[in-house]
């Protein structure tokens, strides 16, 4: 399968909580809508492990959910 890629721009912060924060974006060039999850990092706490592995799990989880009413996990990038 061919895979082409896009670029994520980001357009606005649309919340933040203890471990994460999401904003809103858009796939360029095809301008679809999109939403970014980036988990703080802090992972040399036991605390931040546990966020680590818990948001890895709900992407994995969430990658094989297809319905209308639930966003569709495109792909995960750590740095």
């Amino acid at each position: 399968m061919a895979m082409h890629e896009e670029t994520v721009v980001i357009r606005e912060q649309v919340g933040s909580g203890g471990s994460a924060t999401v904003y809103r974006g858009s796939l360029s060039p095809s301008s679809a809508d999109v939403a970014v999850k980036i988990v703080k990092k802090d992972l040399q706490s036991e605390k931040g492990r546990k966020i680590y592995n818990r948001t890895k799990s709900e992407s994995r989880i969430m990658s094989e959910i297809n319905h209308k009413h639930v966003c569709k996990i495109m792909g995960e990038v750590e740095t």
